[in-house]
């Protein structure tokens, strides 16, 4: 049984007829969960069984799931534990000051034992009868697809924190700010940095490829075309 920051398969079941049974586990600000809430969506649509999983307050600012999915699409709720210095009520990273947010990971790192309970439940499950209940919900978990802040599933190395920001250095669409030894940032890099893109030279090259990149990503087509490359994938690998 594997997890990785993208998507890692687990054992397959015994009934290779139902669909795939994804389980997506996403940091606890809406900046995340939106879109893996909207790529559960789109993968349910395409008739795989995808299982949400977040905090009970967040599920419910998420909103209902639409009823034409409620077949494929189904979210759990784990409670949050509590944990000294945060708010009561505080799921998200919209909840907290950003001082703050250490204890919401402390909270977040909390949800690795009810989470490995749940996962394994849903494995114990798979191995017995099917049920009807809903499709593919009776199969065990193909592929976990997890965010960047379970370092309790999949250990992060200490270099990738910056990742994000190198690869978009990488594809010249943005530049990296400098960081101390200790990962923070100084005000005089981050104003260098603003400089570059806004007033230099090299802000007018990155201006152009961030276009281009925009280009793509706001392709809908193009957009659908990568989702059956993946449910392909997924469903080759498992």
């Amino acid at each position: 049984m594997e997890a990785t920051r993208e998507a890692a398969p687990m054992a397959a079941s015994a009934s290779s007829s139902s669909p795939l049974h994804i389980v997506m586990f996403p940091w606890l600000a809406f900046g995340h969960m939106i879109p893996f809430l909207e790529l559960a969506k789109r993968l349910a649509r395409r008739g795989l069984a995808v299982t949400f999983v977040s905090t009970p307050r967040n599920v419910a600012r998420l909103g209902a799931i639409p009823p034409a999915l409620s077949a494929h699409l189904r979210v759990v709720p784990i409670d949050l534990p509590a944990v000294d210095g945060l708010p009561e009520g505080a799921e998200s990273t919209a909840d907290v000051p950003p001082e703050k947010v250490g204890l919401l990971k402390k909270a977040f790192d909390g949800l690795a034992a009810p989470f490995a309970g749940f996962v394994a439940e849903a494995c114990a499950a798979g191995d017995g009868e099917a049920t009807t209940t809903a499709a593919g919900f009776s199969r065990k978990p193909d592929w976990i697809i997890l965010d960047f802040a379970q370092n309790w599933v999949w250990p992060i190395a200490e270099e990738h924190k910056g990742l994000i920001a190198e690869a978009m250095a990488a594809r010249g669409i943005g530049v990296e700010v400098a960081r101390n030894d200790d990962g923070l940032f100084h005000r005089d890099d981050v104003a260098a940095a603003v400089r570059r893109v806004m007033v230099e030279e090299e802000g007018k090259v990155l201006a152009r490829k961030a276009k281009e990149l925009s280009d793509i990503v706001g392709d809908r087509e193009q957009q659908e075309m990568y989702l059956d490359e993946l449910v392909g994938y997924l469903q080759l690998y498992k």
